[in-house]
């Protein structure tokens, strides 16, 4: 079940959707017996959102214009794929721009502001209404878009899925959803397609020596890590409520660690300025330069929760190295990267900062986890003069791995 948000024209001209397209374009060949595909499919124009089902040739049903920033059009849409194609497995992916703690599904058609899209909260909220409150929980949930590798997003699906595939940093718009489907034989198990997802999406971006992050949750495990990371936490706001230098300390442990682009400027760059930092790296960094307070032991125990006998990431690859983007050469170090994320922001300021430590932004994650307490008690509110935060930044865009552009002489008479 493909969940095409391509209504994204104001956004970026319509090249997720023409990406989207030739994804489409590539599943009516080489049809697997195994699999039945179902798209959900909407253009940058309006009344261009269609419903396409394969045999083998894509067959295009037109409905209208709808909006895909509507939880609605998602239970919906799942609901009438699950009726009408009865499976032993279910696999699920949301393609089109996103942002780990804005959401993702922009549609510019709804509101060309950049305002509509699904939020963490309403994608939660449709699971509970497609799996009738987990009792029939989706097999895979793959979030094909940017940096949706959080913790945080782990949460939305907990009881609702089994397994989930995202990337922690900037996505690349591959959608090979054809190796996908070639990767279905008939006795795949969920775990097994899931990791051959994301080394088929690792295989397409190495071809091009791109850098790139991807990684494979088991949602089984997820209880565990959440427990530990709750210790964690509150072994952390001990030690920072002691005085400002233990707080100094922790800032530079967060600015060490390995980050991702959580958008703002300058756009596809990593730096301190972005909010998502690996939850490995600082743990193990923390672990490493911090005694008492019960830190060590807190940081291990959550290392060992999502590394070790029974992870929580069960396949994580990733690559450092640079890529000419229209000219400007971007360059990202990503070594640091372990396959789970955490909204960590530099300062304590601005309406994303305010509604994510409220419980607003991921409820679930703020009932289970003391994050936020450690996240008031730690980071430091905006000196005399700065700037407040980017609240609305850019919708991150999966990169088009093509990266060339053909210009035509046009004669006019």
């Amino acid at each position: 079940m493909l969940y095409f948000a391509g209504d994204t024209g104001s956004i970026d001209n319509g090249n997720v959707h023409a990406a989207l397209v030739r994804a489409i374009q590539r599943l009516e060949q080489n049809p697997n017996p195994h699999v039945n595909l179902v798209v959900l499919l909407d253009g940058p124009a309006t009344l261009d959102t269609f419903r396409i089902t394969f045999s083998s040739q894509a067959n295009y049903q037109p409905l209208g214009e709808k909006r895909m920033d509507d939880p609605a059009t998602l239970v919906q849409f799942v609901q009438q794929a699950q009726s009408d194609f009865p499976a032993d497995h279910y696999y699920l992916a949301v393609a089109d721009h996103a942002n780990g703690v804005q959401g993702i599904a922009w549609d510019t058609t709804t509101n060309s502001n950049r305002t509509a899209l699904l939020t963490p909260n309403e994608i939660r909220q449709a699971l509970a209404t497609i799996t009738s409150n987990g009792s029939q929980p989706i097999d895979i949930i793959h979030f094909d878009g940017c940096s949706f590798g959080l913790l945080e997003n782990a949460v939305i699906a907990q009881d609702y899925a089994q397994y989930m595939v995202a990337s922690q940093n900037i996505g690349w718009s591959v959608f090979a959803y054809d190796d996908y489907r070639n990767a279905v034989s008939n006795n795949s198990l969920p775990a097994d397609l899931a990791v051959a997802i994301a080394q088929r999406y690792m295989e397409r971006v190495s071809q091009q020596q791109y850098p790139y992050t991807i990684s494979v949750l088991d949602l089984n495990q997820l209880s565990s890590t959440l427990s530990a990371l709750d210790a964690f936490s509150v072994a952390l706001t001990d030690f920072a409520l002691v005085n400002q230098s233990n707080r100094s300390i922790l800032a530079n442990i967060r600015n060490q660690s390995q980050k991702f682009d959580s958008g703002g400027e300058t756009y596809l760059t990593i730096n301190d300025e972005d909010s998502y930092i690996d939850l490995v790296d600082f743990a193990t960094r923390t672990k490493l330069q911090l005694t008492g307070y019960n830190i060590p032991t807190t940081a291990n125990n959550l290392i060992e929760a999502v590394t070790g006998s029974e992870p929580l990431v069960i396949y994580e690859s990733h690559r450092s190295g640079s890529f000419d983007y229209f000219g400007s050469a971007i360059s990202w170090n990503l070594d640091g990267a372990h396959g789970i994320s955490l909204y960590y922001p530099k300062r304590a300021a601005g309406a994303m900062y305010g509604d994510y430590t409220s419980g607003a932004t991921f409820p679930n994650f703020y009932s289970q986890v003391s994050w936020h307490a450690y996240l008031q008690a730690s980071v430091a509110p905006l000196a005399p003069g700065e700037q407040l935060p980017d609240d609305q930044p850019s919708p991150l865009a999966p990169l088009d791995p093509l990266m060339h552009h053909t210009f035509l002489p046009t004669v006019v008479r």
